[in-house]
């Protein structure tokens, strides 16, 4: 079976391979533009604008992180808005449905900075009484933004003691259920309220004021 020319099939071989080159050619250029720019040093214009996307990054973590409360109206020490305002028997209930664990030990150093540095009064309990178990403190907004709450537990059962700025009190007063009592007590420049189930207080008699704690302790 013939084959065709020989000359013409020589230059179709030819062709064929300058074509290749041609295309490595080419290849090995949009290769080295894509070497060059992976390699390529930022300039001006792109920190620029590499730094504004992390500014706008920051700032979107900024507002995704919880922000601290508002600052109290008090006007004391370093006391911060906690949630929304409640009555004091809205916030025992909730303080009772969480087992009371809505507060953090204080030792009597730290309990007496507590008053000072939040209602500008210091306050320690007062020794031991049998049936009495002091578990801690906590901040609400209750009788105002500043109050500090004493959480205890009197013959096993569950009482918080409301403490704040004697003028920040505009007379509480709650309705509080047959098996709640609610007591007052003013000691100093501070006020106190004391709900528990027991009909006579057992907390707050132990509140006294006290000297200023020791700025090292």
């Amino acid at each position: 079976m013939p084959f065709g020319d020989s000359g013409t099939l020589v230059d179709r071989i030819r062709g064929a391979q300058d074509a290749a080159r041609s295309d490595g050619k080419k290849t090995r250029s949009v290769k080295s533009r894509f070497d060059a720019l992976a390699t390529m040093q930022l300039g001006p214009w792109h920190i620029a604008a590499a730094a504004a996307v992390l500014m706008i990054a920051a700032a979107g973590t900024w507002w995704l992180w919880p922000r601290p409360p508002a600052r109290s109206t008090i006007g004391y020490g370093y006391g911060y808005a906690v949630g929304p305002p409640m009555s004091l028997l809205d916030y025992y209930k909730r303080q009772v449905d969480g087992d009371m664990k809505g507060c953090w030990p204080c030792p009597p150093p730290r309990f007496a900075r507590t008053f000072h540095d939040r209602l500008g009064q210091s306050l320690r309990l007062a020794g031991a009484s049998i049936g009495v178990e002091a578990l801690g403190l906590a901040y609400s907004n209750t009788i105002s933004t500043s109050t500090v709450c004493v959480f205890a537990r009197v013959v096993g059962e569950p009482v918080i003691v409301f403490v704040d700025r004697a003028e920040a009190d505009d007379g509480t007063t709650v309705d509080p259920p047959a098996s709640l009592h609610l007591f007052k007590k003013r000691i100093g420049d501070l006020v106190a309220y004391e709900l528990t189930p027991h009909d006579a207080p057992g907390v707050f008699e132990l509140l006294e004021l006290t000297d200023p704690p020791n700025p090292d302790q």
